[in-house]
């Protein structure tokens, strides 16, 4: 199957980079936007699997963690045979603060030509101001906005 280039997606978050970061590193935080479960240990090595939907299991491996600034993950589908096996790809997330928010970028490597809602792309679509944060997850050109809770403690 062929890669196509890296899929890159940018986002301004209206949170610090050490708020946002739990989000990324933290099962139960993790799965307050995305997932119904998530065992997350985030630490080079550290496991990165998800359980969007009862029926598939999403499984990786941290690669980098620097808080509150970047994660690296390997990303694929646990299930045999799936044209984007577990560990397959790498996403990257940055958090860079700008203009009193958070630039979120994601990257993702290493991607076959799937349809997008085989991908993690959702990851980086955190939008709005307060205690709650919208997660506008896009899946070709369909949406489905959710409705997160961020703190800072």
């Amino acid at each position: 199957m062929a890669e196509s280039e890296p899929i890159i997606k940018e986002i301004f978050i209206e949170a610090t980079p050490e708020e946002i970061f739990p989000y990324l590193t933290q099962s139960e935080k993790y799965v307050l936007w995305m997932g119904l479960t998530a065992e997350i240990d985030a630490r080079p090595g550290g496991i990165f699997k998800v359980d969007p939907n009862t029926l598939d299991v999403i499984y990786g491996e941290f690669l980098e963690v620097s808080p509150p600034k970047r994660v690296v993950f390997t990303w694929g589908w646990k299930e045999a045979g799936h044209p984007v096996p577990a560990g397959s790809t790498r996403v990257e997330i940055d958090l860079s603060a700008q203009d009193g928010g958070t630039i979120l970028r994601l990257t993702h490597f290493h991607v076959p030509d799937v349809p997008l809602f085989l991908l993690p792309q959702s990851l980086a679509l955190l939008v709005e101001k307060g205690d709650s944060s919208r997660c506008v997850e896009t899946y070709d050109d369909r949406q489905f906005p959710v409705t997160i809770q961020i703190s800072g403690s």
